[in-house]
């Protein structure tokens, strides 16, 4: 129970207890942080402890929630569970209930007409507020003065405790008949007030709680109860009609409209609230001569925050996919409100939906599209506190304590001493060691075969104090991982290392090289122990990619090229473990004879092993008695790395960008984790089996194997993650790369990110700010409408400015108006409208219609997919081409459409059909491509130095150009088909007449080859893209040949202009970019979501940016732009 004074989760001081009840206390308290006042009702003890108990407070916390805002209800604001008990915060009411009005008698000061009005005006309103209730499929089950509060003389119905959702039984038509469907609830109703049908225990309905307020509005005239229970209500109003018994006389219409009420049968009772408002409103419009509001008020319009607030009463009340679905209704109406973007996250993240990473991302990117500093800058540290990332949660805090606009000083102190406190584990790298393990110069490593070749094996022992590395150069060496000594060197393999293994005591080495020799060694002197030769023909050296030791014993188990596991023996004699398909003893494993198996480990006893294959199947292999069983549900891509925990009863597999959790007993998989980078390279379980590390491409990633969650993603490396290495207790850990360096990393902790609430506000407020809105928006299309526009964008620019309304839809498609007509000045923002899902690897290329309304997409799956971009919607695949395709394009009336794919082939497609009208000569096939004119032509940009204009009619070479002194990357043309920009080699950008076939301009001054171009519809301007070693995209004026502008970047997809060219857009480094032409500036950045953004293309009206990424996901982005006329 809270005490007076006391200031409960830092923030709420409880000032009094406003009331008590069956199921609960009352408290008022102050939130410090807000200065709000709030009603906090909270669960006796007792039902706490009882689970029943605590199901029927949830049960009302629910049902309150469930109500949204209205006028006429006292709003549940939030649910939070506190102290391991849910408290509802709803609306503080200042001037008590219509109980103490009636029982102090302040309810019948003033004349008659006053009274009668106020007392016709309450009851109408709680009608409204009930029949909101009603409409919401509540029934409240204990309606009474008590539980209709009164504020300014404004009724608000309170307390659901007994609310219960009303059944499938619809209202019947024209009112009639009976709808009840609720079992009353046993205990906690209040006599006085229960209608007959729930005082007999009965099902109930809406008209029950018809005839409880009309017993409320009874009492309201009799001045007490006067009756012994609610059902003979009725009777005694009949017994005292015409009588002096009232406190304030009854009017005979209102007698009657209350005797109808109070019928015995629900059936002869008024069919709704709403219909019994409009009697008591007419009756009193009558007997006072005061205008009634004609029009019922309306439930508010709730906005993000309020939606921010209701998603997280429902993740406390246990409904986590109801409250994902209500914090995608807050970024509706609103993409970057700051509360329920990270609540959102946050969701996500733990329910393994995003890394920690992407989280960061998503609130960084929010953060630079807000408006000075916002709450996210606090938020974001919140996330950096619970990843371990201190530096980064400092940084912030520190920023915001020097900054007069900071969200909550108290906040953000106690978030600093939180940092300061030494309790959250500083999750970093804290140390780098240096050693030369890898010594072929990474620059000279020209492509992925040449890495792989050269790349270095490595194996860190079981206690994590050695390392072993095998080089190229055919060297094993052993090193310390306290301090990067290389602490013995064993030569003796003519070739590079394949595979090498380190026994758990570290006195025992194995190494394979790549011509079948395998050697035993002493990694304390570096001898070697034992060499055996694999040159037989039955077991060539490329039938063993992976050899491992068998702890207690002198074996070794291999995997083989051919999908099998053996057990090796010193003298050459090998033992198949994994069962044949041939009687005859072929030796071919039952799975699957060209699925080499790369991946192996053994457990720490030497009893299990696990065997991964490059088609993604997984074999539990038993070395006691040599049984193997194939797991099931794999496959999904080459399994990279495997490991077991110490007991082999749990395992880990890396299958292409996923990880697997196996229970090795059932060999059942447990969850698979979405999400590493470019997969898992190298892993390792913790030693309670609920915690893993993986290491990829340069990053490494802390897994929660219960929750299938990214705690924490590390960079650091410059290359391939190849070893890593966990403490017993989980704290901290190792990892060695391809870049020379060992890291040792501390892990992060416990701390949980708080939830962030919204500050609540009344119905009221929320109601006049909406209306407020609504007007500015009608004057703005009005100004519109009569060619005023500095009129229009003043009145929504105000609208903009309202709390909550920024981005309203309907504030927005204003906005948009104006934008056709305003002039861009720069980017407010840009978010995430849609993504389209169905490519199943890396979307290369995006191509749109002149008209922006179709997109295609090319992706590495072989596959082209049409887009319709008004809603998403996926008109058809294309297939066809055997190999990836890398480039597409549309014909200027949108029916045709050019594909170039690996497969050294050219494809013609009929947009509106799907399918392949011709699969061009093989002359035709090319880098680059754009159709000319009527789409009957299109300029190819061929292999070398070819360029030549296509008939894709006739499937013949028109006109070749030359002039070419190097390889020609790029290629575009404009709508019309009279010119043509190329890029290529030999560092130039020409601009050509198709006509002629002439090269009219020659623009020189990138530094390294072309990679792309791009020429404006107008023929105007042109964009050129060069390589990342030059970090330039240049804007040339097509007329001069004059170098405009120079952006520094990078992008191998092209840039493009927006329609009015005042902006260039163009994808890199994982993110849209988009810059002044102007000045040259990058003047908004939004995140793509990916680190392998590919293209970004914009929509013909700048509306929308179109990108793909490495994972196969097209998504749309809405660009929110800063006017002016």
């Amino acid at each position: 129970m809270w005490r007076i004074g006391e200031v409960v989760d830092g923030r709420y001081e409880v000032t009094r207890v406003l009331g008590r009840g069956a199921m609960g206390v009352v408290h008022h308290v102050r939130h410090l942080g807000w200065g709000t006042d709030l009603a906090v009702k909270s669960p006796r003890g007792e039902l706490v402890r009882d689970p029943h108990g605590r199901d029927r407070f949830v049960a009302e916390a629910e049902a309150w929630v469930s109500l949204g805002l209205h006028p006429h209800v006292c709003g549940c604001y939030y649910v939070r569970t506190l102290d391991g008990a849910p408290r509802v915060f709803a609306e503080y009411v200042r001037d008590g209930s219509l109980r103490d009005r009636i029982t102090r008698g302040t309810l019948y000061e003033g004349d008659r007409d006053q009274v009668l009005a106020r007392i016709l005006g309450l009851a109408v309103q709680a009608a409204h507020g009930l029949e909101h209730a009603h409409a919401q499929g509540l029934v409240h089950q204990d309606v009474k003065p008590a539980n209709i509060l009164v504020d300014a003389g404004v009724a608000k119905v309170a307390d659901f405790g007994l609310a219960r959702a009303r059944g499938a039984l619809p209202p019947l038509p024209g009112g009639t008949g009976d709808d009840a469907s609720v079992l009353v609830t046993n205990g906690g109703l209040t006599p006085a007030y229960a209608s007959p049908e729930q005082a007999l225990g009965k099902r109930v309905g809406r008209r029950s709680d018809i005839y409880s307020l009309a017993v409320s509005v009874l009492e309201m005239f009799t001045g007490e109860i006067v009756w012994a229970f609610g059902s003979v209500a009725g009777q005694t109003l009949e017994e005292l009609r015409g009588s002096d018994g009232f406190a304030f006389p009854l009017p005979d219409r209102v007698a009657s409209v209350l005797a109808r009420c109070l019928a015995v049968d629900p059936r002869d009772r008024p069919g709704s609230m709403a219909e019994l408002a409009a009697e008591l409103g007419g009756a009193a419009e009558h007997l006072t001569g005061g205008a009634a509001p004609r029009t019922p008020p309306r439930a508010v319009d709730l906005r993000a925050g309020e939606l921010n607030n209701r998603a997280l009463s429902l993740l406390d009340l246990g409904r986590p996919e109801e409250a994902a679905e209500t914090f995608e209704r807050a970024a509706a109406t609103d993409p970057h409100h700051a509360a329920s973007r990270y609540n959102a996250g946050l969701l996500s993240w733990r329910r393994g939906e995003i890394t920690d990473r992407g989280l960061v991302t998503t609130l960084e990117e929010a953060r630079a599209s807000a408006d000075g500093e916002s709450p996210l800058a606090f938020l974001l540290a919140q996330v950096h506190l619970e990843r371990g990332d201190l530096e980064a949660a400092r940084a912030l805090l520190e920023n915001l304590a020097r900054h007069p606009e900071a969200p909550d000083a108290a906040e953000v102190e106690a978030a600093l001493n939180t940092v300061r406190s030494g309790d959250v584990p500083d999750a970093r790298c804290t140390a780098v060691r240096e050693a030369a393990w890898q010594t072929f110069p990474f620059s000279r490593m020209r492509d992925e075969r040449q890495r792989l070749a050269k790349e270095i094996r490595m194996r860190m022992a079981p206690d994590g104090k050695t390392l072993l590395t095998g080089g190229w150069d055919g060297t094993l060496r052993l090193w310390d991982t306290g301090d990067g000594r290389s602490l013995s060197v064993m030569r003796g393999h003519p070739g590079a290392v394949r595979s090498l293994d380190l026994g758990r005591d570290g006195r025992l080495a194995l190494s394979l090289d790549w011509n079948g020799v395998l050697r035993w060694w002493d990694p304390g002197d570096g001898s070697c122990l034992h060499e055996l030769s694999l040159t037989a023909s039955d077991r060539g050296p490329a039938r063993y990619p992976v050899v491992r030791l068998v702890p207690g014993s002198s074996t070794v188990l291999c995997g083989t090229s051919d999908g099998r596991v053996v057990r090796l023996h010193r003298d050459g004699r090998t033992v198949p473990v994994t069962p044949s398909a041939d009687p005859a003893g072929s030796g071919v494993s039952a799975h699957s004879a060209d699925e080499p198996v790369l991946a192996l480990e053994v457990s720490a006893d030497g009893r299990r092993a696990l065997a991964g294959g490059t088609h993604g199947s997984l074999w539990r292999v038993d070395l006691t008695d040599g049984s193997t069983r194939l797991l099931p549900d794999t496959g999904g891509g080459f399994v990279h790395a495997v490991c077991l925990s110490a007991d082999g009863r749990r395992a880990l597999s890396g299958h292409g960008r996923s990880i697997r959790l196996w229970d090795m007993d059932s060999g059942r998989c447990l969850r698979t984790i979405d999400g590493p980078f470019h997969g898992a390279h190298s892993l390792t379980l913790s030693a309670d089996g609920r915690h893993a590390l993986s290491g990829r491409s340069g990053a490494l990633q802390w897994w929660d194997l219960d929750t299938g969650r990214c705690l924490r993603t590390f960079h650091g490396h410059r290359g391939e993650v190849s070893a890593v290495w966990l403490s017993p207790d989980a704290g901290h850990a190792l990892s060695a790369a391809q870049d020379n360096t060992l890291r040792q990393w501390s892990l992060p902790g416990t701390y949980i990110a708080p939830p962030h609430l919204d500050r609540p506000r009344p119905p009221a407020d929320l109601n006049r700010s909406r209306e407020h809105v609504a007007d500015l928006v009608v004057r703005a299309e009005r100004a519109l409408e009569r060619g005023r526009l500095p009129q229009a964008l003043e009145c929504l620019t105000r609208a903009r400015s309202v709390r909550g309304h920024e981005r309203d839809p309907k504030v927005l498609d204003a906005w948009h108006r104006l934008d056709g007509r305003a002039t861009r000045v720069g980017l407010r923002a840009g978010w995430q409208a849609r993504e389209l899902t169905g490519h199943t690897a890396s979307v290369n290329w995006i191509d749109l219609t002149d008209d922006g309304r179709l997109a295609a997409s090319a992706s590495a799956d072989r596959t082209i997919r049409l887009w319709r971009t008004g809603d998403g919607e996926c008109l058809s695949v294309l297939e066809g081409h055997d190999h990836l395709v890398d480039h597409v394009a549309f014909s200027p009336d949108g029916g045709r459409l050019l594909s170039l794919g690996r497969d050294r082939r050219a494809r013609l497609w009929d947009v509106a059909t799907g399918t392949c009208l011709r699969v061009l000569d093989s002359s035709a096939f090319g880098t680059a491509a754009r159709f000319c004119g009527d789409g009957s032509r299109a300029l190819i940009a061929g292999q070398g130095r070819v360029l030549r204009l296509w008939d894709l009619d006739e499937d013949r070479p028109l006109r070749g150009f030359d002039g070419f002194e190097l390889s020609l990357n790029a290629v575009w043309t404009t709508p019309d088909g009279r010119l043509a920009a190329t890029g290529g080699d030999d560092r130039t950008v020409r601009l050509w007449d198709l006509d002629s076939g002439r090269c009219v301009r020659t623009m020189t001054g990138h530094a390294h080859h072309v990679m792309s171009v791009w020429l404006s519809p107008d023929g105007r301007y042109v964009l050129s893209g060069g390589t990342h070693r030059e970090s330039a995209i240049r804007l040339w004026d097509a007329s001069s040949g004059s170098c405009l502008q120079t952006f520094e970047g990078y992008t191998h997809f092209g840039a493009r202009l927006t329609a009015d060219a005042r902006f260039a857009v163009w994808s890199s480094a994982g993110a849209v970019q988009v810059a002044d032409t102007r000045t040259g500036r990058v003047v908004h950045r939004i995140d793509g979501r990916s680190r392998g953004l590919f293209t970004a293309v914009p929509t013909p009206d700048g509306r929308h940016v179109l990108t793909g990424d490495m994972e196969g996901l097209v998504r749309m982005w809405e660009l929110d732009w800063e006017l002016t006329v």
